[in-house]
């Protein structure tokens, strides 16, 4: 029985048993227990409702919103950011750290007078199941070596924009990748223009355009020298993900995902094309207003694809975020 039809039989036992309270004959006892049948009614229903519902939280940009979810797998970082988040802790403060096809930073509430919140940390909570598609949430953290344990910050998040990823460049073992290369350029006809010409590459296209030019010789190595060169375990579902809307993948297990954008995916492409200047700040502040909305999970699944299971974890499915960038790219 869900918490609706609970609270429904609490409040219809109350107007049935309100009269009865004045009876003469009715025992002091028996009016106790009448009450506290009541009252554990009343309890279990409002238990029921809120196992039924989940928080839908709003970004509200000067691009548009950005609707999101976040995950029950990760207690201590969706109880945190809801607390901030409901309080208006984070209205006022911005996206101050916005870097084009990577993610945008924000929620320092230093900016706001509030250093001592803003130095607090959270233990990690890594899930193989969630990882850094386009559109997920995650906590910002300093570095390994004064963070050993990878804790998050307690209020610092950032949003990920990131681009997409072939399969070969997901798997590819690149400790191994750069050992057979030195092993295998010197026997190129025309060693020298080859290199020549990957060093241009480098310098005129990029370290993307110089890693695709080495991508291209796995298959060759990998036959030259018998040897595989490539990961094996690679999660299938990041692959997919990463190849269709994008990701920042070399963020993994690094830091923790606890949320996912369900819609307005096109707003994160946005906000991280600013124009910025030294430390990849926004030239003109962009601030962020953040909303928190109680809805049933039923609704949330309706409006937006979300898959709850029976445990009541949801599952954002990719389908959702590919419909909702495509789109918004229409």
């Amino acid at each position: 029985m869900d918490g609706e039809k609970l609270l429904f039989i609490s409040v219809k036992f109350l107007f049935f048993c309100g009269d009865k309270f004045s009876t003469p004959q009715l025992s002091n006892t028996m009016r106790f227990r009448l009450l506290f049948l009541f009252v554990l009614l009343m309890v279990i229903g409002l238990q029921a409702c809120n196992k039924n519902n989940d928080s839908l939280i709003t970004f509200h940009t000067p691009f548009g919103e950005m609707k999101a979810i976040l995950y029950d797998q990760t207690p201590g970082h969706k109880a945190n950011f809801l607390k901030l988040a409901a309080s208006g802790a984070y209205d006022s403060t911005t996206w101050h750290r916005v870097i084009n096809d990577f993610m945008v930073q924000g929620g320092d509430l230093a900016e706001v007078g509030m250093p001592g919140k803003a130095n607090k940390t959270i233990p990690a909570e890594f899930r193989q199941e969630l990882f850094h598609q386009k559109g997920a949430i995650a906590a910002a953290r300093k570095g390994d070596n004064v963070n050993p344990k990878k804790a998050s910050s307690a209020c610092q998040f950032y949003i990920v924009d990131g681009k997409r990823v072939s399969k070969t460049e997901l798997v590819a073992n690149m400790n191994a990748v750069n050992h057979y290369l030195t092993k295998y350029m010197p026997e190129v006809p025309g060693y020298d223009s080859v290199l020549y010409k990957l060093n241009d590459i480098y310098h005129q296209d990029g370290l993307e355009a110089y890693n695709d030019e080495i991508f291209k010789l796995i298959p060759v190595m990998e036959d030259r020298f018998d040897v595989k060169l490539t990961k094996a375990g690679y999660p299938e579902a990041r692959v997919k993900a990463y190849e269709t809307i994008g990701g920042v993948y070399h963020l993994d297990d690094e830091y923790t995902v606890f949320g996912q954008i369900v819609e307005g995916l096109d707003v994160i492409d946005q906000l991280a094309a600013v124009e910025t200047g030294a430390g990849d700040k926004p030239r003109k502040p962009v601030y962020i207003k953040i909303t928190v909305e109680e809805m049933s999970k039923k609704k949330l699944s309706k409006t937006f694809g979300l898959q709850y299971t029976e445990e009541g974890t949801v599952n954002v499915p990719l389908e959702v975020i590919k419909a909702d960038y495509s789109k918004a790219k229409k």
